[in-house]
């Protein structure tokens, strides 16, 4: 089919169900010296907003899903900001005179200063299809008036950069010599539009007194409310369980979803077509290495899931088991010890694998599964002084080993054994032994490179990969351990375990930060474990200038509106398929300044319930969280509402990502040929 039938099927079925157009909130403004008739007045005012919906179609069918949207502003269509009059503030009838005179006028003149004025636009009346497409949707009556629609460019705030991920659109239309006009930012379909989004509510898990949820929430499921928390943002789910004597505070209103609704969006289609997409972001060491002696400077992101461990195993030394090329204990050969120990019980009494019930050969296979696949887990950690810039990664076996344990345990602890053989289970000593010393050697991460920008570069930009000595190298499928500049896109993916920590201490042992300069996304097949605060450089320095010790205190929403506010332009995606994990050791008080998704798992923390150690206070989460099933950070007392465990929430939309990411944030796909359109206005 040509790529130009599609744009017209799209058009027209814009036009008639304005199905690419979401979360569209029109307000008119009249005034007295308005003298058309009601008739005129609605006619241009249906045909102003028509063509903006399918100007909206229109910049919708060019989405990327990497990138925004791949317009064109320099072909067909494309004309000077100054050679449209209605366009120009100094004549009579224009478009910025009428909105910059309604009530909320200052705050349009600020919204509408991050306009290109100075760059091409796009007339799309000038297009032939486009100009086609309306001749024809006239003369079968859909519309009665053709209107002039204009996309025009936006600029990253306080920079000269043209952004991609977000357009402005101006349609006009003129009835009986009156000019109507509707307009609107366009922006991409992002997978987190949410601040907080989730397929499942588990039933003991609230929302209570004393936390905030600052953006927009959605839920495929029930949402649990105990007390009065307060949701800023519009909230829709499936439904509200809402105790009795509670007041949830809901300031921009709520919905209940279909189930047309909810089959629309779910984690299984978002984690998929992440998955799809980020994938061609990302290159193998070696890949990078062999592009940029070709010559290339093609932004390219890093791809640890191909690390060559075959040769790796554990190896004794002294009092533990250290992981080490060459090492004689190769997760092969831990697999056929372990299936030997079986298979050695099974023979002692006469038995076979398939007299085994299913949940104990479910189990065996579960453990079996892991040992074979035993991989260190993959560290990175960003240096803590507040203004490097250096990203560090680091990988160790033991946090893998531990899980492995786990699903050991789990086997040899069924109660199989215990109801059938009076506990003469069989007998996996021999791998535990060994499993169990290289768990002692716990908190021993050896350095695999490092990446630092170029010069004054930041990430995305030309950043230096110097790999920690030749076995690291090697094990990249590098050539050597010289460092490699390249255009680094700041995002990495690894098929291993990630852990994610600040490098150095700031206010105590267990009190580190891990500060975040540049745009980063941190990808894992498997799960990430959160272990420090995490928080935005820019931020650091905009808060540190009038409280040296807000890492350790709460935040206000006085500080949340400082950070919309400001000029922040770090950004951080950390992405699992499975779990993410505040670990034990966080912080009273947590900071998270991240988008974060869990795509088959939970977000949560480890000691939620623990309550020998009290409360930790609040957690601060900046940015959006996307799971499959709500996970648990805290308990509070039913009757005072006071948090007990864990934390309390208060959870901040980052705008930014509905605003316009900056046009080099990597590591953030949205919907092909879908945009969203916010801030809708029509004026005469």
């Amino acid at each position: 089919m040509k790529k130009g039938y599609l744009l017209v099927t799209a058009l027209v079925l814009l036009a008639a169900v304005a199905i690419f157009v979401a979360a569209i909130t029109s307000f008119v403004s009249n005034t007295s010296s308005l003298r058309v008739s009601k008739e005129k007045l609605f006619m241009a005012s249906n045909a102003s907003m028509n063509g903006l919906q399918m100007g909206t179609s229109y910049i919708a069918h060019f989405a990327n899903s990497i990138g925004g949207f791949n317009l064109d502003f320099n072909g067909v269509g494309s004309t000077s900001f100054s050679s449209i009059s209605w366009l120009q503030t100094n004549t009579s009838n224009n478009y910025f005179t009428s909105i910059y005179s309604s009530v909320d006028g200052d705050a349009w003149k600020s919204a509408l200063s991050v306009l290109a004025t100075d760059s091409n636009v796009l007339w799309l009346n000038k297009i032939p299809q486009v100009e086609s497409l309306f001749d024809s949707l006239q003369a079968s009556g859909i519309l009665k008036v053709i209107p002039d629609v204009v996309v025009i460019q936006t600029k990253i705030p306080n920079t000269n950069i043209n952004s991609v991920y977000r357009y402005f659109i101006v349609a006009r239309a003129v009835v009986g010599g009156k000019s109507a006009y509707s307009s609107g930012f366009v922006v991409a379909n992002s997978l987190n539009k949410y601040l907080y989004f989730t397929d499942i509510e588990p039933s003991n898990i609230y929302f209570t007194t004393g936390e905030l949820i600052d953006g927009p929430l959605r839920s495929n499921d029930v949402i649990n409310i105990d007390g009065n928390p307060v949701f800023n943002g519009f909230v829709q789910a499936k439904g509200y369980n809402i105790t009795p004597g509670s007041s949830p505070v809901f300031s921009s209103g709520y919905e209940t979803l279909s189930a047309e609704d909810i089959a629309k969006m779910n984690m299984a289609k978002i984690a998929s077509y992440y998955s799809s997409e980020i994938n061609s972001e990302v290159s193998a060491p070696a890949s990078i290495e062999s592009a940029v002696q070709s010559g290339s400077s093609f932004p390219m992101g890093i791809d640890l899931s191909g690390l060559n461990w075959n040769s790796y195993g554990f190896e004794e030394q002294g009092s533990w088991f250290n992981w080490e090329k060459g090492g004689y204990y190769t997760p092969s050969r831990l697999a056929s010890m372990f299936q030997q120990d079986l298979d050695n019980w099974l023979n002692d009494n006469g038995l076979s694998y398939s007299d085994l019930p299913q949940n104990v050969q479910d189990q065996y296979q579960k453990a079996f599964d892991a040992i074979k696949s035993i991989m260190p887990a993959v560290k990175v950690t960003f240096d803590s002084n507040g203004n490097s810039k250096t990203m560090n990664v680091y990988y160790s076996d033991t946090p893998i080993v531990s899980n492995v344990i786990a699903a050991i345990n789990e086997l040899i602890n069924n109660d199989y054994w215990l109801w059938y053989w009076w506990y003469n289970g069989p007998d996996f000593s021999d791998v535990l032994y060994v499993l169990d010393n290289v768990k002692s050697n716990e908190n021993i991460w050896n350095q695999l490179f490092t990446i630092n920008p170029v010069s004054n570069s930041s990430v995305p930009g030309t950043a230096t990969l110097t790999p920690e000595g030749n076995d690291a190298a090697t094990l990249m499928g590098l050539s050597s351990p010289s460092p490699i500049n390249f255009n680094f896109n700041g995002v990495l993916k690894t098929s291993s375990d990630l852990y994610i920590s600040g490098e150095k201490n700031q206010q105590g042992s267990n009190d580190k930060t891990a500060y975040v300069s540049g745009k980063y996304t941190l990808y894992t097949t498997q799960s990430a474990y959160i272990q420090s605060r995490v928080v935005y450089n820019d931020a650091n320095t905009l808060f540190s200038a009038s409280n040296s010790n807000w890492l350790v205190s709460e935040v206000s929403t006085s500080m949340i509106q400082e950070l919309r506010n400001s000029t922040c332009n770090d950004f951080l995606n950390i992405v699992a398929n499975d779990d993410v994990t505040l670990t034990s050791d966080v912080p009273d008080n947590m900071k998270l300044m991240a988008s974060v998704y869990a795509f088959t798992g939970s977000f949560s923390y480890e000691d939620y319930d623990n309550y020998l150690y009290g409360p930790k206070g609040q957690l601060f989460l900046y940015g959006s969280l996307m799971q499959h099933k709500r996970g648990p950070v805290g308990t509070f007392n039913p009757y005072t509402y006071e948090n007990i465990s864990g934390f309390y929430k208060t959870y901040a939309f980052d705008w930014r990502i509905l605003g316009g990411l900056p046009s080099n944030m990597y590591g953030t796909p949205s919907a092909k040929e879908k945009a969203i359109l916010l801030s809708v206005r029509t004026v005469y």
